[in-house]
C-alpha cells in the first residue's frame, strides 16, 4: 500500500513540474484602431487574421464621428509591421499595440 502511495506522489509531482515550467512563447498584445466606417472595420479584421496566428475582438465602441476597434492578438513574426500595414488601409485614422498580460489595471 505504501509503495503505491509513493509512486502516485512521485507521479503527480512529475506531472506538475512539466506543466509548471511549460512557458508560452506568444506574446498576447492588444490593438486599439480607430476606423472611419465599417469597411474599414472589415478591411483591418481581414488584415488582422491573415498575419496573426490568433486574433479576438475585445470591444468594439461605435460613435457619430467613427469607430474605436479593441482586438487582442498574438503575432505569428514578432514583428510590429501589421500595425503599419493598417495604417495604410484607407479609413483608419490611428493604431495603436500595447503588450498585453491579460489583466487590466484599474
Amino acid at each position: 500500500m505504501i509503495p503505491l502511495g509513493i509512486i502516485g506522489s512521485i507521479f503527480i509531482g512529475i506531472v506538475l513540474l512539466i506543466f509548471v515550467n511549460k512557458k508560452s512563447t506568444e506574446t498576447p498584445y492588444i490593438i486599439v484602431l480607430n476606423l472611419e466606417n465599417d469597411k474599414a472595420e472589415n478591411d483591418c479584421m481581414e488584415a488582422i487574421k491573415e498575419k496573426t496566428k490568433k486574433s479576438l475582438i475585445k470591444a468594439k465602441t461605435v460613435t457619430k464621428t467613427g469607430i474605436e476597434l479593441t482586438v487582442e492578438i498574438r503575432l505569428s513574426d514578432m514583428s510590429a509591421k501589421l500595425l503599419n500595414e493598417l495604417l495604410t488601409i484607407n479609413g483608419v485614422n490611428n493604431a495603436c499595440l500595447v503588450s498585453y498580460n491579460g489583466e487590466y489595471a484599474v
